[in-house]
């Protein structure tokens, strides 16, 4: 591997390396060198091996080469290859070059020092330091403004920049290399300074016409729009009407292209909204106007028809003059483009047509002949105004005369005969006509569509069968119509119906069913059976018959049908009989018919209801909530009403316990029962039918109520008192208590307890007896004269026993008794009865026993132990000893269990408890525990199997589920589960509490044989479920039945015997039973199988036309008992045996030409069958063919109906199909025709369409096709082109049929082109198209129609956001016309194009704080050829931070007599956002009107003197709100400030400002008002310089006359139309320039919809029209509210009311600026006297107030003239803050203080001349315009004013100071460098700041008319305004003066000093 290096600036022949190698000598002289990769850079030779450069290299194209060297040693012919790379040393062989040959761009006067101006770009193409760019500013730069980044070229200020210094920049920027011998280029970069002025633009006309052709190219230039503003660069944009994006507007220039093609007819006009904006630095300005384009239709659309050519026919018979057809074409063109003119191009082989030129309809001008055929080819042509324009478009029509309105003749007989035994399709008939096609219809006589008729063919054939007896005869009229001249003529046939006996006689209905009583007598009628036979005659004769096994019940009448009984009948043996009843015909053959008859046995109440249980025992527990208790069924075997059982409780019931449902038999109860009121209940229950005699059983049925322990015991004298003597002994009976319990068995036994805390008295437990259980000695301590006791009662409840207490109080008299002697210790009973419920826990107490001792204090001696314990299963047996269950306290007595009790074990124990006190005395008791029972043990219920017989009577007892409960008390209950299911559940009931399971419905076994029922007991808390199986005996209760009552079927004649002929079949329903079968009589022919029911022959059946059938009876019986049978009938019918037909003629030939005519008889066909003739029915024709020949079925004539077609088929075979009456046996025949040829055939084209291309190559004279045609009747053809070749492209041979191209179409006019081509052999023509695609051609390049796309898109889009559509256009078709967009130039992906719409998307989310702007370029490409626009997108700002202030709160401190302007302290705050949305501006939101704010810096100032607030705060703190609008504690005022960007909806932020104001200063506490006197010394020097004033506005007056003179005259000479004239699309010079030079994207701090608001070290004048005066250092107030006023107004103009002025626009209604901005220049002077200069420019909008006044504002003059003035001081702070209103009451008062008038008229008196200064400084608070001509016109009038003036100069220029004028973003000033004082002329006529005066004098032309609402201040009063308007002087006007002033929103007011009337 070799690796050279050679500079790039080698010449050729240069030597790069040598390749080296050796041979197989050891050498290199027998090898040759060779470069083996093809390449012509580098060449070797062949010896030395040496490479040298072949041609120039160059770096920048290709920096290293790579190819093999071969050496072949030619010695051996051996070769080798090695790789060489040769690398290119770069070289500094290029200069940098500029991407633009220019550069322009636009800065903002007064940015910030940094400001980003504009970027340009170079590129070096060499590599590493030498393509290393440097850039600098080498020329231009006047006192270096601009500055260059040396890296990346980007251009920024230097220092601050001011337009009236200079306002152009032309920079020399040169770009140089780093290459060691430097290279460098220059370009040159124009910078123009744009200042802050900003107008309204407007649009000379709001409404503008625009007319373009359609189809022009995109890109074509519609129109210029231009629009007017005195200030900066307008922007101009599409708002709507442009949804399609045809139009584009470039926004710099205003040219409108279209940028897509525009079709009239899709479009005519399109209507858009255009926009014109400023680039306004506070506000953008913006007006609109409507361009309405209009589209002109152009002759681009060529008339059509709805076909290429027609095939038309016309009736031979048609007069001259006949219309015959209207052809129509449209154009989709408009007005006279679209009107169709029509004319006949040529017509062959003669002319017998012409064609109405409007209508298009051809006519006919000479008479026709049959079989002439014509060929015309129409024209249809538009109508344009230029008639070079006119569009043609031709058609071919063929047009063949066939035969006129002869009427079709009907060929075949009248008359056909048609037996009523043929089957359906039968053919009856063909009606045979002279020609064809034609059509077919039964019109009349055909009742109920008994034929029809083939539509086409004419074939009749049975649609219906037909009856001899319903008609025996049809006349048909048929209608046939030519199917070509719709031409009917109509043919009667007459059809003839034969008679057989094909009727079977026939029963209304397949089965009878009647009802006989069963009590009907013998011989009585059943039913009369009647069969119907249509037959007539004998055929219609019938014998009835009856067949069934029942022969001994019933019988019938052979002749008549009746059905009569033989025996007497009982329904409940037998219900119903079934038999069959034949009915046969006496025809010949004979025909049966049967039918089913059943009779049903009517019920009658012959038998009484019975309950299968005569007596009937339920037990309902008392107090059970009312339900059903028992369900009693009874059964009567009879049916229906007499079946019907109605239940009813007939005795017993006397007091409404129970009741009973009718219907079901459920007994029930009312109402719970009760035990004690009732124990038992005897009901009678009656089941009584529902027959008209009913009769009725009844039942006995006994209820017992079961006790429940449901009463408490209850006292019989409670409660209860009574005296006793201190005297009574020890254990005698005081008192017996008695209660009772009203419950039975033990529940009701009553045992006693006492409860006596005196422990005096005892208590007997069983008998109630109280005794004393210790003397009552009145000196014992327990002596009292009285005790009260309690006595318990309880009851002996198993469960729970019930318990009363009552009081007992014994009242002791003292009768001196003494104390006894007793036994101690003693029991308070000697029995205790006390209980416990079974299963509770051990240690569970029990009782407390009570034990007396001697003293009842003293009974904690006494100790307690259990003797003895028995328990016991039973009353009477007893389980052993049980004193370890229990447990009784020592000490306290407490008897407890000590182990868990069940009752179902032992239910009661016995424990004796002995008691022992101190002296070891004892007693004992006897506590005797019942165990209370607890539902603690499950119900228990046994299976069980039980047999019940099948016929068993409804509520027949067939089990008892008995259930058991080991617990005591517990009542069971039965139920069927909720949630069983089944049948088996609806034929049993069980009850509820007996358990009875009963039938409620039949059973039946062969339905189920086993009845599983689940039983479920309860005892209310457990449930237990078993299963009752019922198991079904069989009774054969079930007849045995035939599927089929009747079988019907035929046999063949000659079947031999022993054949299968029919199977029957019998069900039983009874399981287990068997059926056999057997014929009731005896049959020769027939016999049955007795077990499978099958029929066989018994020999062989032979065919006998008097009884072709036989009837058999099947008896079915079963082996049941008793036994059970029925029968069914089957008829058996023999068939003949058919003959076939045979033909007369074994073959038919016949010969006709293929012209021959439908109708045309061929041959007539015969044949004969005996079976039929001796039935004396005919043998029919059928026909197998294709529909060409058909058949008359009776007669055999065979007729042609079709067309022949010699070069089709030569000859013709017809099979005919000779069919027996029978319609099984037929026989066939051929008819052979040969057809004759005759010359008819039309040419064909060898294609049904052909089509070519024709491509870009081809040249007149190509071949572009070859077409060809045959005629069958190999007749010459001739080729045409017809019809469609109207541009005259196309020419055709007419031999060969070669079609070649005469002329060039144009390629991207037409897809494709169709011509019309005929063939004509003669005689005839056919016609196709021939259709021709046009090639694809690529003739041009794509292009864009527009040169730059400037869109913009709000930062914060999600990505995928639509930004615009881009339209790239090429005007081939196809795939030379497909376009791909792409972008380029756009490194990081930030937007995304799709490649065919052009849809342009972001593909991030942008912030305006990163980047303002991306630049791209698209690029389109379009079959190789490419394109490419630029792109400028701008990131809209969105304002995301709101401002935030350093602070959050403020404190000022100053002296009260602090001076109007002094600046007492600074808000700061910041804002994160970037560009406008970054600006933080100022304001006072809330706070007194003594402080004001600038704007823009934050420093906050004194406004108004606070001096006079010290003196007037308490009167005018009862003005002051809740809202705290002046708050004053002690010293300190509070004022909130607002931070914002200015903007609508703008974040904003808030801090409050403490006012710290000292007013212990000296001279604070006084007042500035001066009482009365003379003038002061400032009010003379005031009242000079109004006077001086005066004299200046006059010759201000005169020279603005002058002016406007000559601006009258230019404005009428130059009105001009501002849309430039439309001009060619491809001229570039007319397509939309770059916004670069004029709106430069790149300078994206200037774009228009940006607002540029910020502190710098240059004032500007913002738009407004205040008096222009004021400090540099305060802001003007009148400035602060316009400002503070915009931001809710000025982001859309169009928001603010109508002025009311006519052509005002809505932008001038906004209290926006409308003065151009002035630039203030300082000037250094002395310290007592500065000068300002004030440089202006655009004078026409400049400010009238050029008059620098002292330090302060307006307002603060305001305050100190309204003083003077007098009036109350509230007045003079509501109308400075707006909150009165200058103006006049009525003109005869005096004017108001504060008012215009006032001012002047008090200074008038003071000085003698009008006071100017106060005058021009005078601010209305936004007052109607009426009310300020009003006061006005109460102004002198000042014309002689020049030598006042002149005496007034000097001391006026004396009083000038250097204080700016306020400016608009009322930025304190701070140093400026000052240039030397000039003063100002009064009078010098061509000063630029003194426009005119505010007095309107003598004018020349017609004042422009003002808005209402414009800033308060005398400017507007100039008459200036962008829009027209008018002032009409009236007849009387004098000069100077205007007095009143009318205006439409104002009433008029009439006065004598009306001088100037104002008319809007």
């Amino acid at each position: 591997e070799y690796s050279f290096y050679v500079d790039e600036t080698s010449s050729v022949d240069t030597v790069v390396g040598t390749v080296t190698a050796t041979g197989a000598s050891g050498g290199s002289d027998d090898l040759v060198f060779g470069i083996h990769d093809s390449t012509a850079t580098f060449t070797i030779d062949e010896s030395s091996g040496v490479i040298t450069t072949a041609e120039l290299v160059d770096y920048e194209t290709q920096s290293m080469f790579e190819f093999l060297v071969s050496a072949t040693d030619q010695s051996n012919d051996l070769m080798t290859t090695v790789e060489v790379t040769v690398n290119i040393n770069d070289n500094n062989d290029n200069s940098p070059v500029f991407e633009e040959s220019s550069y322009s761009a636009q800065v903002l006067e007064g940015v910030a020092v940094g400001t980003s101006v504009i970027q340009v770009v170079a590129s070096d193409d060499d590599s590493g330091d030498n393509g290393d760019i440097t850039y600098s500013i080498t020329a231009g730069n006047t006192d270096d403004v601009f500055s260059i980044d040396s890296d990346t070229g980007l251009i920024s200020t230097n220092s601050a920049i001011n337009s009236q210094s200079q306002s152009t920049y032309t920079l020399t920027v040169r770009a140089a290399d780093g290459g060691s011998t430097s290279y460098y280029t220059t370009t040159t970069v124009e910078i123009t300074v744009q200042d802050w002025s900003n107008t309204v633009p407007f649009f000379e006309n709001s409404h503008i016409y625009l007319t373009i052709d359609e189809n022009v190219w995109p890109g074509f230039r519609v129109g210029q729009l231009s629009a007017t503003d005195t200030g900066g660069d307008i922007n101009y944009l599409i708002q709507s009407g442009n949804d399609d994006d045809r139009f584009s507007m470039n926004r710099t220039t205003g040219a409108l292209v279209t940028q897509r093609e525009v079709d009239y007819e899709s479009q005519s006009e399109y209507e858009l909204i255009v926009t014109a904006s400023d680039d306004g630095i506070i506000t953008v300005e913006t007006s609109s106007a409507t361009v309405t384009i209009s589209i002109v239709d152009l002759n681009d659309n060529s008339p059509s028809f709805d076909s290429t050519f027609f095939t038309l026919d016309v009736d031979d018979s048609v007069d001259v003059g006949t219309s015959i057809y209207e052809f129509v074409a449209s154009d989709a063109d408009s007005g006279t483009n679209a009107d169709l003119v029509y004319a006949i191009v040529s017509q062959s082989p003669t002319e017998v047509f012409q064609i109405s030129s409007s209508t298009g309809v051809l006519t006919t001008t000479d008479s026709l002949t049959l079989g002439e055929e014509f060929v015309v080819v129409i024209a249809a042509s538009d109508e344009p105004s230029d008639s070079d324009d006119t569009l043609v478009t031709t058609v071919t029509a063929v047009i063949s005369v066939v035969p006129g309105d002869d009427t079709p003749s009907v060929i075949s007989a009248d008359s056909v005969d048609v037996s009523e035994a043929h089957s359906l399709n039968y053919p009856v008939h063909y009606v045979i006509v002279d020609r064809y096609p034609v059509s077919f219809d039964i019109s009349s006589g055909n009742n109920d569509g008994v034929f029809s008729i083939d539509e086409n063919s004419g074939a009749l054939t049975l649609n219906e069968e037909l009856d001899y007896e319903e008609e025996s005869s049809y006349s048909l009229v048929v209608m046939v119509t030519d199917s070509t001249t719709l031409l009917s003529t109509s043919y009667t046939l007459t059809v003839a119906v034969s008679d057989v006996n094909d009727v079977i006689p026939t029963f209304e209905q397949t089965v009878y069913t009647v009802y006989v009583s069963e009590s009907a007598d013998v011989g009585d009628d059943v039913v009369e059976m009647v069969s119907v036979d249509t037959e007539s005659g004998s055929n219609g004769l019938i014998t009835y018959t009856l067949n069934t096994v029942d022969s001994d019940v019933f019988t019938i009448d052979q002749s008549t049908g009746v059905v009569s009984l033989t025996a007497t009948l009982n329904r409940e043996l037998t219900s119903s009989y079934t038999m069959e009843v034949i009915a046969e015909d006496s025809g010949s053959p004979p025909l049966v018919g049967a039918t089913t008859l059943i009779v049903s046995v009517s019920d009658e109440n012959d038998n009484s209801p019975y309950f299968p249980q005569s007596v009937y025992s339920v037990t309902v527990p008392e107090n059970t909530d009312p339900g059903v208790i028992a369900t009693l069924l009874a059964t009567d075997l009879d049916s229906d009403d007499n079946g019907l059982l109605f239940y009813s409780i007939s005795a017993g019931n006397d007091d409404g316990m129970f009741s009973i449902d009718s219907d079901s038999g459920q007994l029930s109860t009312t109402d719970s029962l009760d035990y004690e009121s009732e124990t038992e209940y005897i009901l009678t229950v009656m089941a009584e039918d529902q027959g008209d005699s009913p009769n009725s059983a009844t039942m006995s049925v006994t209820v017992s109520v079961q006790d429940e322990n449901d009463n408490s015991p209850e006292f019989t004298d409670a409660p209860y008192t009574l005296t006793i003597s201190d005297t009574t002994d020890i254990d005698d009976v005081i008192l017996t208590l008695t209660a009772t319990d009203a419950d039975s068995s033990d529940s009701g036994d009553v045992t006693y307890a006492i409860d006596d805390s005196n422990a005096i008295f005892r208590v007997d437990t069983d008998t109630g007896d109280i005794t004393l259980s210790r003397s009552l000695d009145p000196d014992e301590d327990w002596y009292e004269s009285s005790y009260e006791f309690i006595i318990t009662a309880c009851d002996n409840g198993v469960t729970t026993p019930l318990t009363t207490t009552t009081t007992v109080t014994v009242s002791v008299t003292d009768d001196g008794g003494s104390a006894d002697s007793t036994d101690w210790p003693r029991f308070s009973q000697n029995t205790y009865y006390t209980s416990l419920q079974e299963g509770q826990i051990d240690d569970n107490t029990i009782i407390q026993l009570d034990v007396y001792t001697s003293s009842p204090t003293d009974t904690d001696s006494v100790e307690f132990s259990i003797t003895s314990a028995l328990g016991y299963y039973s009353s009477l047996t007893s389980t052993g000893d049980a004193s370890s269950y229990f447990s009784v306290d020592f000490t306290s007595g407490v008897l407890s269990s000590k182990v868990i009790l069940d009752r179902e074990t032992q239910y009661l124990y016995e424990i004796v408890v002995t008691a022992v006190d101190s002296d070891s005395e004892s007693a004992t008791a006897t506590v005797l525990v019942n165990v209370l029972d607890t539902n603690d043990n499950q119900p228990s219920l046994n299976s069980a199997s039980v047999d019940v017989d099948e016929d068993v009577a409804v509520g027949t007892l067939v089990h008892t589920a008995s259930g058991n409960d080991v617990d005591e008390g517990t009542i069971l209950t039965y139920t069927f589960p909720d949630t069983a299911s089944g049948d088996s559940y609806d034929l049993f009931s069980i009850d509820y509490y007996t358990g009875y399971i009963t039938v409620s419905e039949a059973l039946d076994y062969e339905t189920d044989t086993t009845h599983e029922l689940l039983v479920t007991v309860s005892d209310s808390l457990y449930t237990q479920t078993a299963t009752i199986t019922l198991n079904i005996n069989n009774i054969n209760d079930n007849t045995p039945l035939f599927t089929d009552s009747l079988y019907e079927v035929t046999v063949s004649e000659l079947t031999s015997d022993d054949v299968f002929v029919v199977s029957v079949s019998c069900v039983d329903s009874d399981a287990d039973d068997t059926v056999s079968y057997s014929l009731t009589d005896t049959n020769s022919l027939y016999y049955i199988d007795s077990d499978t029911g099958s029929v066989y022959t018994s020999e062989s059946v032979t065919y006998d036309p008097d009884e072709p059938y036989t009837l058999l009876s099947v008896v079915c019986e079963d082996d049941g008992s008793p036994t059970l049978s029925s029968v069914a009938t089957v008829i058996v019918t023999v068939d003949a045996d058919p003959t076939t037909p045979t033909l007369d003629v074994t073959s038919y030939y016949s010969t006709l030409s293929e012209t021959a005519s439908t109708g045309t008889l061929v041959a007539m066909v015969t044949a004969q069958d005996s079976d039929c003739s001796d039935r004396g029915l005919p043998v029919y024709f059928t026909v197998e063919s294709d529909g060409v020949f058909v058949i008359d079925p009776v007669s055999g004539q065979v007729y042609l109906t079709g067309e022949l077609d010699y070069e089709s088929d030569t000859d013709h075979s017809v099979v005919v199909m000779a069919t027996d009456c029978s319609e099984e046996e037929s026989a066939s025949v051929t008819v052979v025709i040969s057809v004759e040829d005759e010359n008819d055939e039309v040419p064909i084209f060898s294609s049904s369409e052909y089509t070519g291309s024709i491509t870009s190559g081809m040249v007149a004279g190509d071949s572009v096709t070859q077409l060809s045609a045959t005629d069958l009747d190999s007749d010459t053809l001739t080729y045409a082109i017809s019809s469609g070749n109207d541009l005259d492209l196309f020419d055709i041979d007419a031999t060969s049929g070669a079609v070649t191209l005469l002329n060039v179409p144009d390629f991207n006019a037409y897809d494709e082109l169709v011509i019309t081509i005929s063939a004509y052999d003669g005689g005839l023509t056919a016609l196709t198209d021939l259709t021709l695609s046009v090639a694809e051609v690529n003739y041009n390049t794509p292009y864009f129609p527009i040169e730059l796309y400037w869109e913009s898109v709000d930062e914060n889009s999600a990505a995928g956001t639509s930004v615009f559509t881009v339209y790239a256009y090429d005007g081939d078709r196809g795939q030379y016309g497909i376009l791909s967009y792409s972008i380029t130039d756009d490194d990081n992906d930030y937007f995304n194009i799709d490649s065919s719409s052009g849809v342009v998307t972001t593909n991030e989310v942008f912030d305006y704080e990163s980047e303002t702007f991306y630049t791209f370029k698209i690029e389109v490409v379009s079959s190789g050829a490419m394109a490419t626009v630029p792109v400028w997108v701008d990131v809209d700002d969105v304002d995301e931070y709101e401002p935030s202030f350093t602070d959050d709160g403020y404190s000022f401190s100053f002296d009260a007599d602090a001076s109007v302007g002094t600046m007492i302290g600074q808000v700061s705050a910041t804002d994160d956002d970037s560009g406008s949305q970054g600006v933080v501006i100022y304001s006072i939101e809330t706070g007194t009107v003594h402080f004001g704010i600038n704007e823009t810096s934050g420093e906050v100032y004194i406004k108004r003197s606070l001096l006079e607030y010290n003196g007037t705060a308490r009167r005018r703190k009862r003005d002051a709100g809740e809202d705290g609008v002046v708050k004053r504690s002690a010293d300190e005022l509070t004022v909130v400030v607002m931070a914002s960007s200015g903007q609508s909806g703008s974040l904003e932020s808030l801090a409050s400002i403490s006012m710290m104001v000292d007013f212990s200063c000296d001279g604070c506490g006084t007042s500035t008002q001066t009482g009365g006197g003379g003038p002061a010394d400032w009010q003379v020097a005031v009242i000079a310089v109004f006077a001086a004033a005066a004299l200046i506005l006059l010759a201000l007056v005169l020279i603005m006359t002058f002016q406007r003179n000559r601006k009258m005259k230019k404005h009428d000479s130059a009105s001009t139309d501002t849309i430039a004239a439309a001009t060619n699309p491809h001229d570039q010079s007319h397509h939309p320039s770059a916004p670069m030079g004029h709106h430069n994207p790149a300078m994206h701090h200037l774009h228009p919809s940006h607002d540029y608001r910020g502190t710098t070290d240059l004032s500007v004048m913002s738009r407004h029209s205040s008096s222009g005066r004021g400090s540099a250092d305060v802001e003007d107030e009148e400035i602060r509210m316009i400002t503070e006023q915009r931001r809710f107004t000025s982001q859309d103009a169009r928001t603010q009311p109508d002025s009311g002025i006519a052509h005002d626009v809505d932008g001038l209604s906004d209290i926006s600026f409308t003065n151009n901005i002035a630039e203030v220049v300082y000037a250094p002077d002395d310290e007592d006297h500065k000068l300002g200069k004030i440089k202006t420019r655009n004078s026409v909008s400049d400010s009238v107030h050029g008059f620098p006044i002292q330090s302060g504002d307006i307002s603060s003059l305001l305050f100190a003239r309204l003083s003077q003035i007098g009036g109350p001081e509230d007045d003079h702070n509501a109308i400075v803050e707006g909150r009165q209103t200058f103006g006049l009451v009525k003109e005869t008062k005096p004017a108001m203080p504060g008012s215009l008038s006032s001012i002047v008229a008090n200074e008038e008196e003071l000085g003698g001349s009008y006071n100017w200064d106060y005058l021009l400084d005078w601010g209305p608070q936004y007052q109607p315009l009426a009310d300020v001509f009003m006061e006005i016109a109460k102004l002198k009038d000042e014309n002689d004013m020049d030598d006042h003036f002149s005496k007034t100069k000097s001391r006026l220029e004396r009083r000038i100071k250097n204080t700016p004028p306020p400016l608009l973003t009322t930025v304190a000033q701070g140093d400026v460098p000052p240039v030397q004082p000039i003063p100002v002329s009064r009078t010098h006529p061509s000063a630029p700041q003194q426009q005119r005066s505010p007095i309107a004098y003598d004018q020349p032309y017609a004042m422009s008319a003002m808005t209402p609402n414009f800033s308060p201040s005398l400017k507007p009063l100039s008459g200036h305004s962008p829009m027209p308007g008018h002032i009409y002087p009236s007849p009387k006007s004098t000069p100077g003066h205007l007095r009143n002033v009318r205006t439409m929103y104002q009433s008029p007011r009439r006065s004598s000093q009306s001088d100037l009337e104002l008319q809007v």
